[in-house]
């Protein structure tokens, strides 16, 4: 059995508190969550904005960033992405927040118009795990959401801020398949088509988690490897309807709970399709 010395303690001690040390730590993560958004260092100023006074001078050592973060620096990386202050920080604690709105058609509809105030380019996508087949309602596997909205371009290229929704959405769960189908219908009243892709389901548990900035899962793949919205038509509406039972059974619940009339453009069924 190998024996640890002194000398190699005392270095695994020192590297464990310059780990855990927050001046550290804040700027490490600074860096990291604009690399995660494929924002390289050079384009950090140009992101935040020339009134928050950060030069590229400022990034080329941590040492010196770590003297420039100050409040309404951070405060402005928080907003601009989405993510928690505390995670920022360097607490061990997840990146996001958790939004979802399971149950609540209401305040889903209140975020879904408060994106639109924000940005023009927002994006629903929703996960599946490869190989999932839907038309197997007592498969319990989880469904995953997540929103994509434009916070600005450096050069060609738009940067994007990810809500992650920390809501599962088991398929075989009829409650959580209505809301997710519901979800879907509610954002074509909005003109904001679900994209539906396949992941692995380690991806699915790490996006509602919180715990993971899903740009680089998200930015590669190949769109509508499936196809949610032909799970909330008639076969009146369309010849690929897969579950009319449910897309009347979703409409018959929002009316009730007064959500059609929150759509802008919503004139009963078929709801914009």
């Amino acid at each position: 059995m190998a024996i640890i010395s002194i000398r190699d303690l005392v270095f695994i001690w020192e590297r464990w508190k310059d780990w855990k040390n927050p001046v550290r730590t804040l700027p490490q993560r600074f860096l990291a969550i604009f690399s995660e958004h494929d924002v390289e260092r050079t384009q950090i100023p140009r992101l935040i904005g020339p009134e928050f006074g950060l030069a590229l001078s400022d990034l080329v050592s941590e040492e010196k960033l770590v003297a420039r973060l100050n409040e309404p620096v951070l405060d402005r990386v928080c907003e601009l992405f989405g993510i928690r202050r505390q995670w920022l920080d360097g607490e061990d604690v997840s990146i996001y927040s958790g939004c979802g709105f399971y149950k609540n058609f209401h305040g889903f509809v209140d975020f879904v118009t408060d994106l639109q105030r924000q940005s023009k380019d927002i994006d629903f996508f929703v996960l599946k795990s490869i190989g999932h087949d839907l038309e197997d309602k007592k498969r319990h596997e989880d469904l995953a959401v997540v929103f994509r909205v434009g916070i600005g371009w450096v050069g060609d290229k738009e940067v994007f801020r990810y809500i992650p929704f920390a809501d599962n959405y088991p398929w075989g769960h009829k409650s959580a398949r209505i809301f997710l189908k519901g979800m879907c219908l509610i954002g074509w009243q909005f003109k904001i088509y679900p994209h539906c892709v396949e992941v692995s389901s380690d991806s699915i548990s790490k996006v509602m988690s919180g715990t993971y900035v899903p740009h680089r899962l998200l930015k590669n793949l190949t769109w509508a490897k499936w196809h949610l919205d032909d799970y909330i038509v008639t076969r009146v509406e369309s010849h690929v309807a897969k579950d009319e039972e449910e897309a009347v059974e979703i409409r018959q619940l929002l009316e009730q709970q007064g959500i059609l009339a929150r759509l802008p453009s919503s004139k009963g069924v078929p709801l914009g399709m």
